[in-house]
């Protein structure tokens, strides 16, 4: 297996054009991860013969106006992937829920929210996606 997540990527915003990273994230990010980044992890993953392990982002900027996680940022990263040959073969929700706050999950997440928010998201690993597991830290 290749991973490719932890805390940060709870944060990081998937760029999905071709153009150069902004020098700032959009709002709610504290990253950017590009086209170029990722498809360089896709053909790393085939190179190595190896399954990909990943998380998607959870931070203010994959949020709507009531706080609720939407799957936008998520979407692209895997249509992407898709796109460009790979697979992933695990998703985490987020990295740390422990440490949820410090991760970029809003800051009143509580057991409750999370899960509103797995409710709402559960739907999003459906058939088609190519993803073996979705999981959701336990709430």
């Amino acid at each position: 297996y290749v991973r490719v997540s932890g805390t940060w990527a709870n944060t990081t915003f998937f760029q999905d054009s071709d153009a150069p990273a902004p020098a700032t994230p959009p709002d709610g990010f504290k990253a950017v991860l590009t086209r170029a980044q990722w498809k360089g992890v896709i053909d790393f993953a085939a190179a190595a013969n190896a399954n990909l392990v990943t998380s998607f982002a959870f931070s203010a900027g994959t949020r709507d106006a009531s706080g609720t996680w939407t799957p936008a940022q998520a979407d692209k990263l895997l249509a992407f992937m898709q796109a460009s040959g790979g697979r992933i073969a695990a998703a985490e929700f987020m990295n740390e829920p422990t440490y949820a706050a410090m991760g970029g999950a809003p800051r009143a997440m509580t057991p409750r929210l999370m899960r509103v928010t797995w409710k709402f998201s559960a739907p999003f690993s459906r058939p088609g996606l190519q993803t073996q597991s979705f999981s959701v830290p336990a709430a």
